[in-house]
């Protein structure tokens, strides 16, 4: 991690944000496969840790994810329900459970790296969106039920100060 949480004071309520999420997927045997979603979503400081929320409508689930001493954990509640904590160099299991049935999920996370606005008032970037407050960026290894899916390389934007409305609904961006 760039900086540390702990040394940061507690934050108030969640704050509305925009979630960018870029997702870029190197299967066994293909070529790269890149995806972006954007979603309404919340994000806030709690201690020592860095937590952003949002629902991912295409499944049905509410997605958290929690930055604490160089982890980051990723669970997902609804339809579908799984629970990945990503820590580089280690091995994670899980089960992974959908309406059709629970399968073994594994991952082996190479990369977890996260920039933070050094205050409120500031960003890491300024995009044509609004700024960006925090950038999680991380990459692993995943297999579902004995099969390789592939390496994933995401990218997480927390963005503040994006004009709300009907565009807050999630949604697929066109592929780059």
């Amino acid at each position: 991690m760039k900086e540390g949480l702990a040394k940061r004071p507690p934050w108030g309520s969640p704050e509305a944000v925009e979630i960018g999420l870029r997702v870029a997927v190197t299967p066994p045997d293909g070529p790269v496969e890149h995806q972006t979603f954007v979603y309404a979503g919340q994000w806030w400081r709690q201690d020592d840790k860095l937590l952003c929320r949002y629902e991912d409508r295409e499944t049905a689930s509410v997605v958290t994810l929690k930055v604490a001493s160089g982890t980051l954990t990723l669970l997902r509640q609804g339809d579908i329900t799984c629970r990945q904590t990503f820590c580089v160099g280690q091995t994670g299991q899980a089960s992974y459970r959908t309406p059709y049935g629970a399968w073994p999920l594994v991952w082996r996370c190479h990369r977890l790296d996260v920039q933070l606005a050094a205050g409120a008032e500031k960003a890491v970037t300024r995009e044509p969106s609004g700024l960006v407050l925090a950038v999680i960026r991380f990459s692993y290894d995943l297999e579902l039920g004995g099969q390789t899916l592939g390496l994933y390389d995401v990218q997480v934007d927390i963005v503040a100060g994006k004009e709300r409305g009907a565009a807050d609904a999630d949604r697929r961006l066109a592929q780059p």
